[in-house]
């Protein structure tokens, strides 16, 4: 009986843990504005912005995962051109162990240039191109962060990020090489209105 009374109190407490933990992540910041989260390019606009910054400064963090689901996932897409390399894959908290060091030590800026958005019921798939570097202009690059976005809670939240660098045989596509000016829907509509040029816009 006591073994018992031990089991149910352990498991109620695992249980009160991870509640806790679920209703906290699902709070909004309040330094974190609703435009930042309702739109999205505010939402993974503020990627960027969270993880850029001077050498030596930490990152704030709890920011940071406020903009996540818990299940988050991060790839690193390798250049089909770079023999043997493979996919690097992280979770929210090991991308956070792992990069942050790194942007801390050696500084880092990354910056959206244009957005390719298609959402429906609440889902959304964005192609983000950039421009990073890190703070001694060793590094250069651009390329393009996919981001997989989910409605909940009268905000977005990021599923998942994929990115890849683009090079001289795989450049990004013209029509996100230059900022263009796009307005998405601060809530999402399930009703199609049309599909064209592989965009779907919502009415």
């Amino acid at each position: 009986m006591k073994r018992y009374i031990t089991l149910c109190f352990t498991l109620w407490v695992c249980l009160s843990a991870n509640a806790q933990y679920l209703s906290k992540d699902n709070q909004q910041s309040p330094q974190q504005s609703n435009q930042a989260l309702s739109s999205i390019e505010g939402v993974t606009g503020e990627m960027l912005k969270l993880i850029s910054g001077p050498k030596g400064q930490e990152r704030d963090w709890e920011k940071f995962r406020n903009l996540f689901l818990p299940s988050a996932q991060f790839y690193a897409l390798p250049s089909p051109n770079q023999n043997g390399s493979t996919i690097t894959s992280w979770n929210l908290e090991e991308f956070i162990r792992t990069l942050g060091p790194i942007y801390k030590a050696e500084g880092f800026y990354e910056t959206p240039i244009a957005y390719d958005i298609n959402t429906f019921n609440g889902m959304a798939n964005v192609f983000q191109s950039y421009t990073a570097k890190n703070a001694a202009g060793t590094y250069n690059a651009k390329g393009i962060n996919n981001f997989i976005l989910m409605w909940d809670k009268n905000r977005w939240w990021i599923a998942s990020v994929t990115w890849s660098n683009a090079d001289t045989n795989n450049p990004i596509p013209s029509d996100l090489s230059k900022a263009t000016p796009q307005s998405t829907p601060n809530k999402p509509k399930g009703k199609l209105d049309n599909i064209k040029k592989g965009k779907i816009k919502l009415n």
